[in-house]
């Protein structure tokens, strides 16, 4: 049974992320919140019927026990409700997939898919939520057809989205007591943090929350007054730190566990800001005699853009645009649609673009991008970049493109960004100050968006670099706008703990810790900026390649990071 259960639950989840790709969600930042939160209706769905049936033979008996459940009289149905477990959902016969399903042929579908899923949340508030600082509480489910761009689609999606539900039944799993979301989690990070053009991002930060939670369950620990601080976003725009109130932690010490070498201790880390570069345009129709051919460059390390972006490692973006511009100058090509990249903190690892050229030049172009190409960027790259793969393939004629002079000015600007390192902080010249990452390119549909990642120890030299990107993209039409901006954490000249997380690492591994400062954004600059005197260091286990297919954890450094975290906390005085 339970690989049954393990082979409907991965059908489902595809077939839900399927449906995100139909409706332009695809590797779309919301497809994960859209993939569980439908999922978990379906778990809830299911779970209610399992339980409402274990308590009344009418409806165990019943073909269509949805029906059977409808029909029950309102007295009826609120006493079979008060017999469930506090921990079972309380739903309405209007809550039910089945009802959803039989509802489909009416206007505004999506409307109303909206309505039952805050519904369902808002009945079981008190059962299913989170809570904010405030004792807010925070429902299950939003409204998730929002997120399809198209309002003509999404009464289309909604109906999508039940199709995938109605078809199998998770009810005979619950005796197994099988756990879903672990399955769902693991599965979707799987997908996800694949080298076939997943989302990668930090999967095991959740050693932090691992060690809190050992240290808050074993009473036998030596340690002071401790307050646990968890966030949300953190990979993304830093939501959940930079909307805690001021006032909010009341200890002196923030040990924050987010580095990613042992035997480091981090002091400071860089500020960052996001910056887009947008553009709509009216596509044109191609050549109905032209060939369409997709260029694409892949098999490159990607990593993160604050840790790895002094390696050299080759920029998807960038190379491509290379190839693309050689393409429109000297094979009559014309460029319909980008794609490349979709996480503005890691550099990306792939990108391809759509073009459309004379017939006699299609043979010509191939040989020179697999040949010509491959060679100078393997010279070019090779020793850091050994997988490095560009092909192209014949597709489908599409059917737009983007107008000649658009084509040309935005294809100049992927050329003349700038992209990686800018300057090294001049009195720690192996540190980088500031950099930038030419994260997500996507033209298609008459529309272009570029996602950029600046990252900066010196707030001036972060603005330096964002100027310089807004003058580039802006020559070439596009509207710039920056958002997300979180400042730089600048070492403090005397830090009692980490003076104090000095002798303890030497004490335990006979040899003296490393403190460092990090390119990369850390949630402690923005908690300095609610806490101003609290004395803060980041440490933690090894992790390598983070934002990759290949990110790991070193298993051994785990221990040693264990030790170090007891020891500090032993040895910490209590003020």
């Amino acid at each position: 049974m339970s690989q049954d259960i393990k082979r409907d639950t991965a059908e489902l989840i595809d077939a839900l992320k399927a449906t995100c790709q139909t409706y332009g969600l695809g590797n779309d930042g919301n497809e994960y919140k859209i993939i569980t939160q439908v999922f978990l209706y379906k778990f809830l769905n299911d779970k209610f019927g399992y339980e409402v049936k274990k308590l009344s033979p009418a409806l165990a008996d019943a073909d269509q026990w949805e029906v059977a459940y409808a029909h029950m009289g309102e007295d009826e149905r609120l006493d079979l409700l008060d017999l469930l477990s506090p921990d079972v959902p309380r739903l309405k016969p209007e809550h039910l997939i089945a009802n959803l399903w039989n509802q489909q042929a009416k206007g505004e579908f999506d409307a109303i898919f909206d309505a039952i899923m805050l519904d369902i949340a808002n009945d079981n508030i008190e059962i299913f939520s989170t809570q904010t600082t405030e004792r807010t509480k925070i429902p299950l489910f939003e409204r998730l057809t929002i997120y399809v761009t198209d309002d003509a689609q999404r009464a289309a999606f909604a109906r999508a989205l039940i199709d995938k539900l109605v078809n199998f039944s998770f009810e005979d799993s619950f005796k197994e007591h099988y756990d879903f979301f672990a399955a769902v989690f693991e599965y979707l990070i799987k997908d996800y943090n694949t080298a076939g053009g997943g989302k990668y991002a930090e999967y095991y930060t959740p050693h932090a929350i691992a060690t809190i939670m050992a240290i808050f369950e074993d009473d036998t620990l030596c340690h002071g007054p401790l307050e646990a601080f968890m966030t949300s976003d953190e990979e993304t725009t830093m939501y959940g730190v930079e909307h805690m109130e001021d006032g909010l932690l009341k200890g002196d010490i923030l040990l924050n566990l987010d580095n990613e070498t042992h035997g480091e201790l981090m002091v400071g880390s860089a500020g960052g800001i996001n910056l887009t570069a947008e553009l709509e345009f009216k596509p044109v129709a191609p050549d109905a005699d032209d060939k369409a051919v997709r260029i694409s460059l892949h098999g490159l390390r990607g990593g993160h853009s604050g840790l790895q972006i002094n390696e050299g490692r080759a920029n998807a973006n960038k190379n491509l645009a290379r190839v693309v511009a050689d393409a429109i100058a000297n094979f009559e090509a014309r460029l319909a649609e980008w794609k490349g990249g979709n996480m503005r903190n890691a550099i990306p690892r792939e990108a391809e673009a759509v073009l459309t050229l004379p017939a006699e030049n299609v043979a010509a172009l191939k040989e020179t991008v697999e040949t010509e190409w491959q060679r100078d960027l393997f010279e070019e790259y090779g020793i850091v970049e050994p997988n490095l793969k560009i092909e192209v393939t014949e597709v489908p004629l599409p059917a737009t493109l983007v107008p000649e002079e658009i084509q040309d000015n935005l294809v100049d600007s992927l050329l003349a960004c700038h992209n990686g390192v800018l300057r090294f902080i001049p009195h720690l010249p192996t540190i980088v100050e500031t950099s930038s990452n030419l994260a997500i390119v996507e033209i298609v549909d008459g529309r272009a968006f570029f996602k950029v990642l600046v990252r900066s120890s010196r707030d001036s030299m972060r603005q330096n670099c964002v100027d310089t990107l807004e003058a580039c993209f802006s020559m070439a039409g596009m509207k710039v706008e920056t958002d997300g901006a979180y400042p730089a954490w600048q070492p403090s000249p005397k830090s009692e703990i980490v003076e104090l997380m000095e002798s303890v690492y030497q004490d335990l591994f006979g040899e003296p810790a490393k403190v460092q400062v990090v390119h990369a954004g850390l949630e402690c600059s923005v908690i300095l900026s609610h806490c101003p005197n609290m004395d803060v260091v980041s440490f933690g286990p090894t992790l390598e390649s983070s934002h990759t297919p290949n990110e790991r954890c070193f298993i051994p450094s785990v221990e040693k990071y264990w030790r170090l975290v007891l020891e500090t906390l032993a040895r910490t005085p209590k003020k």
